[in-house]
């Protein structure tokens, strides 16, 4: 925070403090505070809406800190608002503009150019199967898949399991892996069957 926000916000609460005191009195400044007139809540809203240029009319003032008493005391809030940040405040913030990188001498660009490139250029896919670019191995278009495939293809066979009481048979077509995971929980049948 500068040396503007801590006066403004300083300024703000004693604000609140004088407006308590002048509609509710001073026994309810002591026993209750300020909140009665200004939440803290809001007095941080209205100091950080004011750094941020947001706050021109006693409408926005509403619109962005949804006090109740902005329509009432908002005039005297804009006032000093405009006392810590005028319109021209250097405090504003204005974004930056991108800065073009100019070449260097020799007509190569300049290698902090160099380097937002290479951050926003994606490197192309490579193949675990053939080592080749611009696929993976899973793609249809991959050399090698072809020669992974082989001769006897097992991906969709069709498959007789026994059930583990004997009476009941499931046809199915299973990946080759499904076939090992059968054959094993028919072994672990048998065991128990056997038992």
């Amino acid at each position: 925070m500068s040396a503007a926000d801590v006066e403004f916000r300083a300024e703000l609460n004693q604000y609140r403090r004088e407006q308590t005191v002048k509609t509710h009195g001073l026994a309810h400044l002591n026993n209750l505070g300020a909140g009665i007139i200004m939440g803290d809540e809001t007095l941080d809203r209205i100091a950080d809406c004011a750094r941020a240029q947001k706050l021109t009319t006693v409408e926005t003032l509403y619109q962005e800190t949804k006090w109740p008493k902005s329509r009432e005391l908002g005039a005297d809030v804009l006032k000093l608002i405009k006392k810590y940040y005028p319109a021209n405040s250097p405090f504003a913030s204005t974004p930056l503009r991108v800065r073009q990188s100019e070449p260097q001498a020799d007509g190569a660009p300049s290698q902090s150019s160099n380097r937002a490139v290479s951050a926003t250029a994606k490197a192309p896919r490579q193949c675990g199967a053939c080592g080749q670019y611009g696929h993976i191995k899973s793609n249809l278009r991959c050399p090698a898949r072809d020669k992974q495939a082989g001769s006897d293809d097992k991906e969709n066979t069709t498959v007789t399991v026994e059930g583990l009481h004997g009476d009941d048979r499931v046809v199915r077509t299973v990946n080759d892996r499904v076939v090992r995971t059968v054959d094993a929980v028919r072994d672990i049948g048998d065991s128990l069957v056997a038992q």
